[in-house]
C-alpha cells in the first residue's frame, strides 16, 4: 500500500496480486453490489461496492487498473481541503 499527496489530494494506492479483472466489462458492473469477478470466488461480492461508496461519501474518487492474470491496483483520491 502506498500513500502520498498530489496537490490538494491524498492518494492511496492498493496493489494486489489477484487474478486481475477483465475490463471488457463496464467498471460500473465491476463495482456493483453482489458482483463477483471471477465468479468462482465464494464471497458476497460487496467489497468494491462498499469501498467505492465510502470514498464517494467523503467526496473522493476511485480508479482501478488491472490486467487479467497480473493483478490489480486500486487508487483512492480524497481532497485534503475542507469543503
Amino acid at each position: 500500500m502506498y500513500a502520498y499527496s498530489v496537490g490538494p489530494r491524498a492518494v492511496l494506492e492498493v496493489p494486489d496480486n489477484d487474478l486481475g479483472l477483465d475490463f471488457t466489462q463496464s467498471q460500473a458492473q465491476l463495482v456493483g453490489m453482489f458482483q463477483r469477478l471471477p465468479t468462482h470466488v465464494e464471497d458476497l461480492g460487496t467489497c468494491l461496492c462498499r469501498g467505492k461508496k465510502m470514498v464517494s461519501n467523503a467526496r473522493g474518487t476511485t480508479n482501478m487498473q488491472s490486467e487479467l492474470g497480473n493483478g490489480s491496483t486500486f487508487t483512492v483520491y480524497i481532497s485534503l481541503s475542507p469543503s
